[in-house]
């Protein structure tokens, strides 16, 4: 077998992970402002994150609906999993992660369309294991189903669209939605749903979102051009936050803007003219952190997820080209992919989401080959993993580019295309990519696939074959 790369592929889907408590927010904020401070970073951008361990993910399947859309509640000691899938009739279902399958709780009257991927579905689970799940239904409205009485009912909240839910302290619900031009938010009173117009978000690329950080609730929204505000509830009123994202002209798809807020900040994912972005707004800050995401791995987002938890944020969707499932965390370097899923590994459509467990740890879930897969962290590699990936990648492309001919030429062919792979550069990101970024492939399996470059390996009329314990590191079974 030949290793065989052209380019580095893209990376399929990053992901941005927010948390908080069990009660996600409050109708409270500090008297100047700012974010309540957690007492975990500091006011210069949040460079006392350091870079989480890269986690091992353990995979789970289920069966379950594969038309479903999906959404984690925030963390807490238990997070759940939610889905809503398309079939007939249509069902909304729970599922705490870790325990057990899907439990089918309530068939829904209004669901959400069959097609498009901007429709998603937003849930909050209160301190009490009550759910809150609001999505945007077929007709255009907003629908809300809860089991806060004990006995599931589903609901109207208003017209509009791109709903998402956060729950104030006392365990409120307060709703964002688009109307027309507007971001509206709706909160429960007295059984009744009351709104309130907060701004404008044009009509292009319409966008809002509302979480919690820290106690407070957080909205989120575009201006009509592709930029964006923030704003956090503070004495019963929206008081602008500042953020200053004026180094993108934002063009992406309201499916490309994603935000999330924990006790450690706020956290927003973007998409701009093909280039993805990170503003991160550390608790207790004014100032927002805004970085480029992904280059290295020439990343192209179609779809952003946000999250944030007690210490760490992260940020991901899905990528241009489908090619995997991927997290990147703030941490030093800015935003290095911590955890990858080759796509091809569970062959995944495009409705994914992405939660944080309690430990503040990565969690995804995807419908791929028509069941339910949840990547959940089980424990993390080795300190030295990097250095003995950057050994493997080093010896790997020693031999290869001894291979190869013409000179520049690393002897990589690829067996569908027949073309090269390119130069030593070439040969070291795609060795990269296909020996060290795979974070389902325990520990063990790099180290076997180190111990093969003792002894060089014979060249190929092909170009280097990749050693066979190796293999394990890229292909899926």
């Amino acid at each position: 077998m030949s290793f065989s790369h052209a380019r580095a592929p893209g990376l399929g889907l990053l992901l941005l992970l927010a948390g908080c408590d069990g009660a996600s927010g409050a109708d409270a904020g500090t008297a100047d402002g700012a974010v309540p401070d957690a007492g975990v970073v500091d006011g210069d951008g949040g460079a006392s994150i350091p870079t989480p361990p890269r986690p091992l993910l353990d995979v789970t399947t289920a069966s379950l609906d594969a038309s479903g859309r999906l959404t984690f509640t925030q963390p807490a000691a238990t997070v759940e999993l939610v889905a809503l899938t398309l079939g007939d009739p249509p069902r909304l279902w729970r599922m705490a992660v870790g325990d057990g399958a899907p439990t089918a709780v309530l068939d829904v009257m209004d669901p959400p369309s069959a097609t498009g991927r901007d429709v998603k579905i937003s849930a909050a689970r209160a301190d009490d294991g009550a759910l809150h799940v609001v999505w945007q239904s077929d007709l255009g409205g907003v629908r809300y189903a809860t089991d806060a009485s004990g006995a599931w009912t589903e609901s109207s909240v208003a017209n509009g669209r791109g709903p998402s839910i956060a729950l104030s302290m006392d365990g409120t619900p307060y709703v964002a939605f688009v109307d027309r031009s507007s971001a509206v938010v709706a909160h429960l009173e007295g059984g009744a749903w009351m709104t309130e117009t907060v701004a404008s978000v044009g009509t292009e690329r319409p966008w809002t979102w509302i979480a919690s950080a820290g106690g407070a609730l957080v909205l989120a929204g575009t201006v009509g051009d592709g930029q964006l505000w923030l704003r956090s509830r503070e004495s019963g009123a929206w008081v602008e936050r500042p953020i200053d994202l004026s180094e993108a002209t934002f063009m992406g798809r309201s499916a490309n803007y994603a935000m999330a807020a924990g006790p450690v900040g706020v956290v927003l994912g973007l998409e701009s003219n093909q280039v993805n972005w990170a503003a991160y707004l550390p608790a207790g800050s004014a100032t927002a952190e805004v970085s480029r995401v992904g280059p290295t791995f020439e990343v192209h987002l179609m779809q952003t997820w946000a999250a944030a938890g007690a210490g760490r944020v992260y940020v991901g969707g899905i990528e241009e080209l489908g090619a995997r499932l991927g997290v990147l965390s703030r941490g030093a370097p800015p935003w290095p992919i911590v955890a990858a899923v080759p796509w091809d590994y569970t062959d995944c459509g495009e409705h994914v989401a992405l939660g944080i467990d309690a430990a503040d740890q990565p969690l995804l879930a995807a419908f791929c080959r028509d069941r339910l897969h949840v990547f959940r962290t089980v424990g993390a590699y080795a300190d030295d993993w990097v250095d003995r990936c950057e050994r493997a990648v080093t010896a790997l492309c020693d031999e290869a580019c001894a291979c190869g001919s013409p000179e520049d030429a690393c002897g990589f062919t690829s067996p569908e295309t027949g073309q090269d792979s390119g130069n030593r550069g070439g040969c070291e990101l795609a060795a990269r990519e296909a020996l060290c970024s795979n974070s389902t492939r325990p520990d063990a399996d790099l180290t076997a696939c180190l111990a093969t470059f003792d002894a060089p390996a014979a060249c190929v009329t092909d170009g280097y074959p990749l050693p066979d314990a190796c293999v394990a590191l890229r292909v899926v079974e």
